[in-house]
């Protein structure tokens, strides 16, 4: 099988973009997958793991870089011939800012498609178990969460080895339980232990993000549960 692999030089150069666009290069992922144009051939392709887009390294026959990607130019997927590299690298920088723009956009049906999709997840029978890698993500995750709460709110000693035990019960029901009530588990910590133990609504909000953000592949129902419910936590006092 033939290979239209990109070089590390390459690979590089595209950091460098992707770091002077303020984004970090730890958000896309570089995978490996079969040409759409030129058959038993292999190509690079980028995908942003938040928003879904990807830019694709393609060939033709006759050689060359043919790319495609997603968002498009004024379109959902553009293609185009551009032969050169230094041709690609502009439409690269191009599809770098479209892709910085479906970050912060928000789409007005995205909050009934988050309760819809919720909804479904919460009534659903599929509840797959973590495999080694997510466990591993979701631990160093709750690591994140504590040093969040822990900067970000003065706790009393006592509350707080509270809270870090919760966070260890989480962190250990990832070997028993699986992903769906493992989403679950975490909304009632976060709506009530977190609440009633002195975290301020707001930083609540703030550690949904968060693991909404880190674990969006793991959870592929996390971010409408986290959307759903972070307006929410936002309204609510804590219980005394």
């Amino acid at each position: 099988m033939k290979q239209w692999i990109l070089p590390r030089a390459q690979q590089e150069e595209l950091s460098k973009i992707i770091s002077s666009a303020g984004l970090e290069y730890s958000e896309f992922e570089l995978r490996i997958k079969l040409s759409n144009r030129v058959v038993s051939t292999k190509v690079s392709s980028l995908l942003h793991l938040r928003t879904g887009s990807y830019f694709d390294f393609d060939t033709l026959d006759r050689g060359g870089y043919y790319i495609e990607f997603s968002p498009g130019v004024n379109e959902p997927v553009s293609l185009e011939y551009s032969g050169q590299w230094s041709y690609v690298q502009t439409s690269f920088k191009n599809w770098i800012e479209a892709v910085k723009r479906e970050i912060s956009a928000k789409s007005p049906w995205q909050p009934f498609d988050e309760a819809k999709a919720f909804g479904r997840f919460a009534a659903g029978s599929e509840n797959p178990a973590f495999n080694s890698e997510e466990k591993r993500l979701v631990v160093n995750t709750l690591d994140e969460v504590i040093d969040l709460i822990s900067s970000k709110v003065s706790l009393p000693e006592e509350r707080l080895r509270l809270i870090q035990a919760d966070i260890a019960y989480l962190k250990e029901s990832t070997e028993r339980i699986g992903k769906k009530d493992f989403v679950l588990l975490f909304l009632g910590w976060g709506m009530d232990k977190a609440l009633s133990n002195g975290i301020p609504p707001d930083v609540l909000s703030q550690v949904f993000q968060l693991v909404s953000e880190r674990l969006h592949h793991v959870f592929l129902s996390l971010m409408a549960v986290v959307h759903y419910f972070a307006p929410i936590s936002s309204v609510l006092t804590p219980q005394t």
